[in-house]
């Protein structure tokens, strides 16, 4: 297919996946193949369309073996991990790596129209902000039409009471998106300083408070930092603080454990997460078990059962999955490939919006595995795509 149609069907998809997008968990669709659960989204679809899209079409791919790299430490820690595996068991993990793989090429698409599409990028910009804030509605929503969701404890969820969940069904996810939100409201007003985006970031910032997600406070100051350290006017960081912190101190505190900021209760699962992480990664601590290939080892060598667990795949730290999964060669490598994003992203606000970014996730990832979130690829993927520019 020639560039020129090709790009105009992948502007299709790209549109089809942020229509998608602030449904988040609701419409997952869930399959048996032989005999294992495999959960597909519907934006992973997407991404899969847009993979097929790029590799038969005649579009530029960006010069850098930083992508490639990262890729080859997965697929030998993949075919290593058949030392500890049955083959039969690794199709979780086949599908997690080709997920991972349809991102990078939504990154390419994103990429391609950055540059010969005029008015994307900033399209992109605008649209991402609007899918924060329409999670958000969905959230309040959420909030006082079902702000009891125990009930789904029994379907493999955390059991949340009196918290903003939005349509992720989960605090912490929905408050990473809601923060990446409030990083472009905050990046658009130093721009055009309208007032639409003051009441955007008022609107993000109280949302977010009321997730009560402890690292969705962390991650929307650690974005705002960088923004505002790169901007030039730090001093405004003190507003956001007093802001967050004014807005927390009176947030209702009802009779739930998941409203109490001050709460240690999900500090002692964290840290014994985090010793189970350090078990698995001593089983194979240079090449990985896998990538994803986490549930077969927490069955294998913590003895957990409960596969039917939505974080069954996951560790509460990402740094920590990636070094769990591909060993510290694959750490190494990926370290490598955020500094190449980081200093081949642009100097304009997309690449600002973009550093920023990378620094609030990255800090979020350290407590909830949300690195490899699929809303938060595709966000970062479509970012990525806009200030991402060749070497000179």
């Amino acid at each position: 297919m020639g560039r020129t149609k090709a790009l105009a069907l992948g502007e299709k998809l790209i549109f089809i996946l942020l229509v998608l997008f602030p449904f988040g968990q609701l419409i997952r669709l869930v399959f048996n193949i032989f005999g294992q659960s495999v959960v597909l989204q519907p934006i992973d679809l997407i991404a899969g369309f847009v993979l097929l899209l790029v590799l038969f079409s005649k579009t530029d791919k960006p010069r850098t073996i930083a992508f490639r790299a990262f890729f080859v430490s997965l697929l030998y820690s993949f075919a290593f991990s058949i030392v500890f595996f049955k083959v039969s068991r690794l199709l979780p993990g086949t599908l997690y790596f080709l997920r991972l793989v349809a991102y990078y090429f939504l990154f390419i698409l994103a990429w391609n129209l950055s540059k010969n599409k005029k008015g994307f990028k900033e399209l992109v910009l605008k649209a991402l902000l609007l899918e924060a804030v329409v999670v958000g509605i969905f959230g309040w929503y959420q909030y006082f039409r079902y702000p009891d969701l125990t009930s789904l404890k029994f379907l493999g969820w955390d059991d949340h009471l009196y918290r903003l969940v939005s349509t992720f069904l989960d605090p912490g996810f929905t408050g990473i998106i809601l923060a990446l939100g409030f990083l472009i409201a905050l990046v658009k007003f130093f721009q055009e300083k309208k007032k639409i985006f003051l009441i955007a970031l008022a609107f993000l910032l109280i949302t977010t408070a009321f997730t009560y997600a402890r690292a969705a406070y962390l991650a929307l100051l650690a974005g705002s930092v960088v923004v505002l350290f790169l901007k030039k006017k730090i001093k405004i960081f003190a507003l956001i603080l007093a802001g967050l912190v004014l807005i927390a101190v009176s947030l209702p505190r009802p009779s739930s454990e998941g409203v109490k900021l001050e709460r240690v209760s999900s500090i002692y699962p964290r840290l014994k997460n985090y010793s189970e992480s350090f078990e698995i990664i001593k089983k194979s601590p240079l090449f990985g078990v896998g990538y994803n290939n986490l549930c077969e080892a927490k069955i294998k060598y913590l003895g957990q059962v409960g596969q039917d667990s939505h974080s069954c795949t996951g560790l509460d730290s990402s740094v920590l999955m990636i070094w769990a999964t591909t060993g510290i060669f694959g750490l190494i490598i990926f370290s490598y490939l955020i500094f190449v994003v980081w200093t081949r992203s642009s100097a304009d606000i997309y690449g600002l919006f973009f550093k920023s970014s990378i620094v609030a996730v990255f800090v979020h990832s350290l407590f909830t595995n949300s690195l490899f979130y699929p809303w938060v690829l595709g966000w970062m993927a479509l970012i990525l795509g806009a200030s991402f520019r060749e070497n000179s």
